[in-house]
C-alpha cells in the first residue's frame, strides 16, 4: 500500500484563474523550536516555508503549513513581507472537499480552495 503524500505538501492543479501566492520565507531556529513542540518533536533541521494561500494584498499576513500534525491538524506559521514568522500555532485543515479531493489550506482561510489555486508562472 503507498503511502499517501503529506496533507500540507500542496498540489498544484493545472491553470485555474487564481493563483497561490507562494511568498517564501526561513524559519528562525526559535520559531522552529516552537513548532517542533506543537509537532510532537518531529521537525529535522530548520527551513523554508511557503504562503499557501490565494495571491493577496500587503494587509493580508502569509500563512504556510510547517508539518502536519494529524490528518485534521497542522502546524502553521504566518508573517508579513519583510519579517519573518515568530510564532507557529496549530490549526484543523480546511473541511472543503471537492469530490474525493481535500482542500490542503487551514480553517477559514482567506481566497480559493487548493483545487481553485494555481502556481505562479514565475516559479
Amino acid at each position: 500500500m503507498s503511502k499517501s503524500p503529506a496533507r500540507c505538501e500542496i498540489e498544484l492543479r493545472p491553470p485555474l484563474a487564481n493563483r497561490v501566492c507562494l511568498s517564501e520565507t526561513r524559519l528562525p531556529s526559535r520559531t522552529m523550536t516552537m513548532a517542533a513542540a506543537l509537532a510532537g518533536n518531529k521537525l529535522g533541521s530548520a527551513f523554508g516555508i511557503w504562503c499557501v494561500i490565494e495571491q493577496h494584498k500587503n494587509d493580508t499576513a502569509h500563512v504556510g503549513c510547517v508539518i502536519d500534525v494529524s490528518y485534521r491538524d497542522a502546524v502553521w506559521a504566518s508573517w508579513r513581507d519583510g519579517e519573518v514568522p515568530t510564532k507557529a500555532m496549530v490549526l484543523p485543515f480546511c473541511p472543503a472537499k471537492k469530490s474525493r479531493l481535500g482542500c490542503s489550506s487551514y480553517t477559514n482561510h482567506p481566497g480559493g480552495h487548493t483545487w481553485e489555486l494555481r502556481n505562479s508562472p514565475d516559479r
